[in-house]
């Protein structure tokens, strides 16, 4: 199931959840509104009220695309390091492990980067 991050000040903070959840929220509040999805946005009523969240294998499909790139590694605490024969500022030996960013940080140019 897709996870979404709201957008909309409507719906409080900024926090993921998927479709179910705002349903869900929905009821509580005694409202009925009409629930759509398409995998990149949910919709209240035919407005965008959230965006989807960036998962781990389109942040690995993301940075494989860069030269040289063979592996990628997202850990548990959220770095994320690349494996591969890129260039070293040091001139160590290839291939190497470098640290490339942070997961929430790199997700956050994925969904920059999609819209616009």
């Amino acid at each position: 199931m897709q996870t979404y991050t709201n957008t909309s000040e409507s719906w409080g903070d900024a926090v993921e959840a998927t479709i179910e959840d705002y349903r869900a929220q929905d009821e509580i509040n005694g409202t009925n509104h009409a629930w759509t999805e398409d995998g990149e946005h949910i919709y209240c009523d035919g407005e965008p009220v959230a965006d989807a969240v960036t998962t781990d294998a389109q942040i690995r499909d993301h940075l494989m695309q860069r030269e040289g790139v063979e592996r990628v590694k997202i850990s548990r605490d959220g770095s994320v390091h690349v494996y591969g024969n890129m260039p070293r500022g040091d001139g160590g030996q290839l291939p190497w492990w470098q640290f490339v960013g942070w997961r929430d940080e790199i997700a956050a140019k994925i969904a920059a980067e999609s819209n616009g």
